[in-house]
């Protein structure tokens, strides 16, 4: 509401589907919350938990710009991320490859993200070496008739983000105070 937030974003809004972070202890500080909650995922809706009480807002984005922005954040990997992604016990499936030392481009992985999933996930047939944009969005569009599910798009809240903010504090029963909105926005 235009003030600091008690503590950093991390903490509020857990990243629910971070791998580098310890699942047990990330439950546990998601469960000591006493705050409302807003947690932040990349899942399908098929690896989610329904609450009918809760409230899910899903922001789409076009997947040429879901690409690049998941390029540039694997592209500034450095060997301490790549350990906390790869050297887990607990991982699941085959290792992500080193962008670096396999020499990815854009415009070498493009072909395969549209065209290659990981055979973990015999249900997605691209996305590789992350996850299907089109079958995340396909999930949670399956949904998109229930009151508790807002749909926002990327683009719409770089073009309009006062009118976003409205909308989606309408969605979520939040009162705008008018003398701070302008410097929330």
């Amino acid at each position: 509401q235009g003030e600091d937030p008690p503590a950093p974003v991390p903490e509020l809004s857990p990243w629910v589907d971070l791998a580098t972070d310890r699942p047990d202890e990330k439950m546990a500080a998601i469960n000591s919350q006493t705050h409302r909650r807003f947690l932040k995922t990349h899942l399908p809706a098929s690896a989610m938990p329904y609450f009918p009480r809760a409230k899910y807002i899903y922001v789409g984005r076009d997947g040429r710009d879901a690409f690049m922005s998941m390029c540039t954040h694997y592209a500034e990997g450095n060997d301490a991320w790549y350990a906390s992604l790869n050297d887990r016990p607990d991982r699941i499936g085959p290792p992500l490859p080193n962008w670096h030392s396999e020499g990815f481009t854009p415009v070498s992985l493009f072909d395969r993200w549209v065209s290659r999933g990981w055979e973990t996930h015999p249900w997605e047939s691209d996305g590789w070496p992350w996850w299907s944009v089109i079958y995340n969005v396909s999930t949670w569009w399956a949904y998109r008739h229930l009151d508790n599910v807002l749909f926002v798009h990327f683009n719409e809240l770089k073009e309009d983000l006062p009118g976003q903010m409205r909308r989606i504090a309408a969605f979520l029963d939040i009162e705008i105070d008018s003398s701070k909105f302008e410097t929330q926005v």
